[in-house]
């Protein structure tokens, strides 16, 4: 499939609301959000969010032939405290179903490490993953994240506990 992949721009808002409400009922066990109470499933939030200086940023792959937005991953600065600011968050890494297989995941991926790597002071990214996830844990560790830990029971999903897998890759 023939994407181009870009950060998200304000215009690009309902899209990625749209895609956002699609990943969390989709895949609900990949997730700590939850489509009832997710901030970024509200569009003015979500909008404000995008307009939010760097180094925070969110990318899309786009669809070539139909435009339509298929992937996405987040990724930001671990919170304001100066002693976390080597540190470069992944999150919402997502790729709808009728995309998968086509090395959008690690499209997207990449993009956000290149860019990591750009950044002044970042040493490191770090993610977490479900343990349901084996797929993307694996698209992970091909990219050279390793896992440093495991929270048994992180999440609850209608009455049964799934674990969280912790993984950092050094940029230096």
């Amino acid at each position: 499939m023939a994407t181009t992949i870009r950060a998200l721009i304000p215009n690009d808002v309902d899209a990625y609301v749209a895609l956002r409400v699609e990943m969390l009922q989709e895949s609900p066990l990949s997730f700590g959000a939850s489509f009832e109470t997710d901030v970024a499933c509200d569009v003015d939030g979500m909008r404000k969010r995008l307009e939010a200086p760097e180094p925070s940023r969110v990318w899309g792959a786009f669809s070539d032939k139909t435009g339509e937005l298929v992937g996405v991953v987040g990724g930001g600065k671990q919170g304001p405290h100066h002693k976390r600011t080597h540190v470069y968050a992944v999150w919402g890494m997502y790729v709808t179903p009728s995309a998968r297989g086509n090395g959008l995941g690690r499209a997207l991926m990449q993009e956000l490490i290149a860019y990591s790597r750009g950044l002044d002071g970042v040493i490191s990214i770090y993610l977490s993953v479900s343990a349901t996830a084996p797929a993307a844990e694996h698209l992970y560790t091909s990219l050279g994240f390793k896992v440093w830990g495991r929270e048994p029971r992180s999440l609850q999903y209608q009455g049964e506990f799934y674990d969280e897998i912790y993984m950092l890759l050094e940029l230096t």
